[in-house]
């Protein structure tokens, strides 16, 4: 008989944690978050240090969004000031001891009730922002879900199995798992939940069947423990689905490595809404060590918005421990729906030069004012943010950048941004240093301009600081709309060979590199960048060599080529583009796998004919 050894901890258990620090704390009262380091980083993992487990980017950046109100631009830092933010995409791994959390200045959202990014104070400000500290003052981001968790797919099921399995083990032994819990039904209906059922059944709060899972009754007592939530991760196959461990404590009825980065099974049952909230209902119990001191906290309380109508407004308090447990005991014992300003007995701040007195408790129980001045309470309620602004501001001063209207700031912000620039596409060989061979790879790269290829024939080398977007690093609008237009393509094995590209502009430029790429360096470059190869829509080329594009080997993986320009010479006359139309016209009218549309342009950019493929299919 073949006995198998007895379950225990994997090494990574007991790798000491990552560490989220706030920067306006002491760095004895910093800690935010801790992550154990279960996530194994392989060859092809994107790191920002040599360490042989991290945590993945992805879900700790979604934890400090939604701590600081569903921040969206929230970032992580390698130092206390913001000065060196965290270059990892999405999916890469973090294996620093400790990082920084930061909300650029100005993210604030005060006039949307059902959803608030806190404002962040300058490095020299006398107020840390505020923090999210308990589910109950956390409101929910509708249509603001990072896009990692609506891109996540099924893993394909072998044979059709029961609806009752266990969603990690695949077992029939379960039990009823609620992703938002039953003891939140309060929360649920404030936040409007009952609007993600699908099923209309006679229960519309959690306990209807979209807000269930099916887990293992062992798995089941460390999910309602908070130690591990169901997260979007990437797979060589898209996102999935997969368990994402919090904890490793000794208490765990299965050590965390066990199940940690297991795919979910069915997910086509599962509403990504309640597994959104589920995953900000297990980081609120990471959060609980914050409040051991003195700070600023982020609270909803009953208010009006600017029709006068009652809704849930969050406001910012400076608490003791003593009030934030008070507080919670409060929440634990009374629906939210009976909440009472008069009741909370906490801290309220001076606004905007408004003398408010905040009740403390002093040692017998009882509350006293005390006259705070302080920075403004961040509220939801439009009027009266609108009048505390121009009671705050009205004294003549300087106009500022932001004073300009937003359409202006925009088009700042794009003038700084890189004109068209070729994308080239070449193998190159390294020297493996630990096996002393030569390994084969694949990659895209910046060449220069547009316009210099166009002038002088070939691309001029453009700067390091040309190639990167720089109003991705100024603030928060200019990288929030900078995004809007620039992807990052990342390269899986060398993350120094990652860059940003402007689908709309940038172009694929057929070079002989291109032309003579082998079937083998054509799959590296597939394996490098996967499905990102489908954001490059244009393909630029030599008039002369449009009829060789059948031949051109990379145009099967791209999948995306919407224009494919081609370049006259110098001296085409009209003619010469009339001829070349008519033969295009001959032979793409009825064939549109290559691109949908090619264009004719000369040395200044100019279009100078175009051809829509496929009219006659």
């Amino acid at each position: 008989m073949l006995l198998q050894p007895p379950r225990r901890a994997a090494p990574q258990c007991g790798e000491p944690p990552i560490i989220v620090r706030h920067p306006h704390y002491p760095e004895h009262q910093s800690t935010l978050l801790r992550f154990p380091r279960l996530d194994a980083v392989s060859r092809r993992d994107e790191v920002d240090c040599e360490y042989t487990y991290g945590v993945h980017h992805g879900t700790v950046l979604s934890a400090c969004q939604i701590i600081t109100g569903n921040a969206s631009t929230a970032y992580l830092s390698h130092d206390h000031r913001g000065k060196m933010p965290v270059r990892l995409s999405y999916d890469g791994i973090l294996t620093y001891g400790q990082y920084f959390l930061h909300v650029p200045q100005g993210e604030s959202s005060a006039t949307d009730t059902h959803s608030l990014s806190l404002r962040l104070s300058g490095i020299d400000d006398l107020h840390p922002f505020a923090v999210i500290c308990d589910f109950e003052d956390w409101q929910f981001p509708h249509d603001g879900i990072p896009e990692a968790w609506t891109s996540f797919e099924s893993a394909p099921v072998v044979a059709a199995s029961p609806t009752y399995n266990c969603a990690l083990s695949g077992g029939l032994s379960t039990e009823p798992a609620y992703l938002v819990p039953h003891n939140q039904s309060s929360w649920f209906h404030q936040n409007r939940m009952g609007d993600y059922i699908a099923n209309r059944g006679e229960d519309f709060g959690p306990g209807n069947a979209s807000n269930i899972c099916y887990l293992h009754k062992d798995l089941l007592r460390d999910f309602n423990c908070r130690a591990f939530a169901l997260v979007p991760k990437m797979s060589r196959h898209g996102y999935r689905l997969v368990a994402h461990y919090l904890s490793t404590s000794d208490d765990l009825l299965y050590p965390a490595n066990v199940f940690h980065n297991q795919e979910a099974y069915q997910l086509e049952r599962y509403t990504v809404e309640y597994l959104y909230a589920r995953f900000a209902y297990t980081i609120f119990g990471l959060i609980r060590t914050f409040t051991e001191q003195k700070r600023r906290v982020a609270v909803i309380e009953p208010g009006r918005n600017e029709f006068r109508l009652c809704t849930w407004v969050t406001k910012v308090y400076w608490m003791s421990p003593e009030q934030v447990a008070a507080r919670r005991t409060q929440l634990a014992n009374q629906p939210l729906k009976k909440r009472n300003l008069s009741e909370s007995g906490i801290n309220t701040e001076r606004q905007h030069g408004l003398k408010l007195f905040r009740p403390l408790l002093t040692e017998h129980g009882q509350s006293r004012p005390l006259l705070d001045p302080g920075r403004p309470i961040l509220t939801q309620n439009r009027a009266l943010h609108e009048r505390l602004l121009h009671h705050s501001h009205r004294r003549a001063r300087s106009l500022t950048f932001d004073d300009l209207p937003p359409e202006v700031r925009l088009q700042i912000w794009e003038a700084t941004w890189p004109r068209p620039r070729l994308i080239g596409a070449e193998a190159v060989e390294l020297d493996n240093q630990s096996t002393d061979d030569i390994e084969d790879f694949a990659r895209l790269q910046v060449l220069g301009s547009m316009e210099s290829w166009l002038k002088a024939g070939e691309p001029r080398q453009m700067l390091k600081h040309d190639r990167y977007p720089v109003a991705l690093s100024v603030c928060a609008e200019s990288r929030r709309h900078t995004m809007k237009h620039f992807t990052l393509i990342h390269h899986h094995e060398h993350m120094e060979w990652s860059f940003y590209l402007n689908p709309a502009l940038d172009i694929l430029w057929a070079s002989d590199d291109l032309w003579n790429l082998e079937e083998e360096d054509i799959t590296n470059l597939s394996r490098a960048y996967g499905r990102q190869l489908t954001c490059i829509k244009k393909l630029v080329l030599d008039a002369e060599s449009w009829r060789d594009v059948a031949t051109l080997e990379i145009l099967r993986y791209l999948g995306g080529i919407e224009v494919i320009q081609l370049r006259l010479d110098d001296d085409a006359s009209p003619t010469v583009v009339t001829e070349l139309l008519q033969d295009l016209g001959l032979q793409f009218r009825n064939d549109n796998r290559y691109c949908s549309r090619f264009q004719l342009i000369d040395q200044s950019y100019r279009i100078r004919g175009e051809f829509e493929t496929g009219k006659y299919i």
